[in-house]
């Protein structure tokens, strides 16, 4: 349900798209994604992430503002069987179908198993952090990925 109700927020922002994972007929997990301007990354995540990426945008000469990889969830009782990184690599594929543009996440420092995934497809920490709302003694960290332009 608290799935279905960040999706539903979400699904309305510029860009919106998104996987889903499915086994026998139940979704085990998602990952969405949406384009925002700078001046929306800016009033949702700071200035700073967006003076981070005001700069990734304009070395990229990006047509498209940039990609803020949302949220990859997996269903708690189907963690720890390769979803998540299945979710994350069709979402790398598939923006680098079109390229040229670099994308942005976000990640508590406590969840190890999709770092590493990020990691392997090239993510880099940008070194801005912020205190998690809802574990104040955890950290979010946002990391980057350029996608090169496609030929």
């Amino acid at each position: 349900e608290e799935v279905r109700r960040r999706i539903e927020i979400q699904r309305t922002k510029r860009g919106f798209s998104g996987l889903i994972a499915r086994e026998g007929g139940m979704i085990v997990g998602a990952s969405w994604w949406d384009s925002p301007t700078l001046k929306e990354l800016g009033t949702e995540r700071g200035v700073d992430l967006a003076n981070f990426a005001a700069q990734k945008v304009s070395a990229a000469g990006s047509h498209l503002t940039l990609i803020w990889g949302r949220e990859t969830v997996v269903d708690p009782s189907c963690q720890g069987r390769g979803i998540g990184n299945a979710l994350k690599r069709e979402f790398v594929a598939r923006l680098s179908l079109e390229g040229g543009f670099p994308v942005l996440t976000r990640m508590r420092e406590d969840n190890l198993p999709i770092i590493a995934v990020n990691k392997k497809l090239g993510f880099v920490p940008t070194g801005i952090r912020i205190k998690s709302s809802q574990i104040p003694s955890v950290f979010h960290e946002y990391w980057y990925l350029e996608i090169p332009a496609a030929w």
